[in-house]
C-alpha cells in the first residue's frame, strides 16, 4: 500500500520548536553554571599581576600569583577589606584548610616580600602566612614578610600583634635550646630559619616594599636604617596610582581595596563566562547531525 512521505514541518512551527528548545537548554545551562561557579574555589581577586592587565582577575586555590616589575594587589574574596600587596618579583599562592576549629586561609610566600593588611578575617577562623621557615598567625594587623633565603624569613610588624612560630618541619630539626617562636608587638621585627627564631628587633622606620624591581636592600635593612615614615606606605600608594591610571576610582587611597560592588561585578562576570561556555557546548552538541528538526532522520 502506497504511503505518501511525511509533510515537511511548517517554518513557523520549526522556529517555535527551536525557541522552546533553546529556552530549555538555557535553563539547564543556568543551573549547571551556578553549580560550576559554586565549585570554583575563588579565594582572592588580583590586579596588576605579571602577565595580566589591571583588570580584576579571580584567583583560585593553589594558583600562583606573581608580581612583575611593579607591585601587584590581592583582595581576599571572603574578607574583601583585607589585602595583600606583592613587591616586584614576589610570588604567592593561597590555600583554604578546613579543620574542626574552622576554616583557615594559608598565604604561602614562595618568593620575595609581601605586605599583608588584615582589617577583618571575614569567614576565616584563622589566617596564616607561611614562608620558607616561619608560620605567622594573623589577627587584625599590618605587617611585611620577606623570604630572605630559601629557608629564612623576616617579619616586620607595623601595627597590631603577631604570633610567629617555626614551621613544624623546621622546628623538628633545629638545635636543642633554640627558640622556636616569638610574639611581636607594633614596630618590632624578627628573623627565623633553620637556626631557630632570632632576637626581636626594634624597628627604626616603617618597613617598605619596593615599588620597582631591582632593589637590593632587604626589609630588615630598610627598617633598621632611617627614622620614622610610619604614615607612608609607598607600595599601597603605587597601587592606588595604578588603579587610578587604569580608570579606577581609588587614586590617592593609601590602603586600596576593591569594593563589595566591584567584587560582585567580578563574580557575575565569572558566572557569565561559565554560563556562556556551558550553553555553547550544549547547543553545539544538540543541534549538530544526526539530530535535526523538520523531517525524518536521513532526510534533508
Amino acid at each position: 500500500m502506497f504511503r505518501s512521505p511525511p509533510m515537511p514541518m511548517p517554518m513557523p512551527m520549526r522556529m517555535r520548536m527551536h525557541r522552546c528548545l533553546l529556552v530549555l537548554l538555557l535553563s539547564i545551562a543556568t543551573v549547571l553554571g551556578a553549580a560550576a561557579l559554586e565549585s570554583q574555589d575563588v579565594l582572592a581577586v588580583s590586579r596588576f599581576a605579571a602577565g595580566g592587565s589591571g583588570d580584576p582577575t579571580a584567583v583560585g586555590a593553589g594558583m600562583p600569583v606573581a608580581a612583575g616589575d611593579r607591585p601587584a594587589l590581592l583582595t581576599l574574596a571572603d574578607a574583601p577589606r583585607s589585602t595583600i600587596i606583592l613587591a616586584p618579583r614576589a610570588e604567592v599562592h593561597l590555600q583554604r584548610v578546613v579543620t574542626q576549629a574552622g576554616t583557615s586561609l594559608i598565604i604561602a610566600l614562595d618568593a620575595g616580600a609581601i605586605q599583608v593588611s588584615i582589617v577583618d578575617k571575614g569567614a576565616y577562623a584563622d589566617i596564616h602566612v607561611v614562608g620558607g621557615a616561619l608560620d605567622v598567625r594573623v589577627t587584625g594587623t599590618l605587617f611585611v614578610v620577606e623570604r630572605v633565603k630559601r629557608d629564612t624569613d623576616y617579619v616586620a610588624l607595623v601595627h597590631g600583634k603577631l604570633s610567629v612560630t617555626l614551621r613544624q618541619e623546621i622546628a623538628e630539626v633545629i638545635a636543642a635550646g633554640a627558640t622556636d617562636h616569638a610574639e611581636l608587638s607594633a614596630r618590632e621585627g624578627v628573623e627565623g630559619g633553620i637556626s631557630g627564631v632570632g632576637a626581636t628587633d626594634t624597628l627604626r622606620s616603617r618597613p617598605q616594599l619596593a615599588v620597582v624591581a631591582g632593589g637590593t636592600a632587604s626589609i630588615e635593612e630598610k627598617a633598621a636604617s632611617g627614622e620614622g615614615g610610619w604614615d607612608v606606605d609607598a607600595a599601597a600608594a603605587a597601587i592606588a596610582d595604578a588603579i587610578a591610571a587604569s580608570g579606577g576610582e581609588d587614586g590617592g587611597v593609601i590602603s586600596p581595596v576593591i569594593s563589595d560592588e566591584v567584587f560582585a561585578e567580578i563574580a557575575s562576570g565569572i558566572a557569565e563566562e561559565i554560563l556562556d561556555r556551558i550553553t555553547g557546548d550544549i547547543i553545539d552538541a544538540s543541534l549538530t547531525p544526526p539530530f535535526e528538526l523538520g523531517g525524518p532522520p536521513g532526510r534533508p
